[in-house]
């Protein structure tokens, strides 16, 4: 596929899923190369792909709705670029999170486990902690199969 910048909208009334780093099946029309950003400096990366500074632009003003509210599936909160905004939506608004991660809220917690002396928590688990209204850390597999409990939560954060 090739993202087409005259395409670019986010008709109202949908459930929006945004690929911020991109697709391995989406190609630059100009270069012919892929639009797909892995490995450090993403945040310069992206800024190469109208399509990608589009989707990072409307995933930051999404975030900073009202009432907005995010559930982030197995992300290891390792982009400083999408950690930013997700912060910054929590420091300047109102977002509510619920992670889905075998991890739980532990994967927030970026100190070093092996540290004789534990280091203070970091912005991770201080911003974003208090601001978690649910946590998963059941396989999504089982989750959209049969775990009917755990298929009624996640329903009830979009509630």
């Amino acid at each position: 596929m090739e993202p087409n910048p005259g395409d670019f909208q986010m008709p109202p009334g949908i459930q929006p899923y945004i690929k911020l780093h991109g697709s391995c099946n989406w190609n630059d029309g100009p270069s012919g190369g892929r639009i797909l950003i892995m490995g450090g400096q993403k945040a310069v990366s992206i800024g190469q792909f109208p399509i990608l500074t589009w989707y990072h632009q409307q995933f930051r003003n999404m975030l900073m709705r009202p009432g907005a509210r995010l559930m982030v599936i197995g992300y290891s909160f390792s982009d400083a670029h999408i950690n930013d905004a997700i912060m910054d939506a929590i420091k300047r608004g109102d977002l509510k999170l619920f992670l889905v991660d075998p991890a739980g809220d532990r994967i927030l917690d970026k100190r070093d486990p092996r540290a004789m002396i534990p280091d203070h928590p970091g912005p991770l688990l201080d911003t974003i902690l208090p601001r978690i209204i649910g946590i998963s850390q059941r396989p999504i597999s089982t989750t959209f199969n049969s775990d009917i409990v755990e298929h009624g939560n996640l329903c009830r954060f979009f509630g």
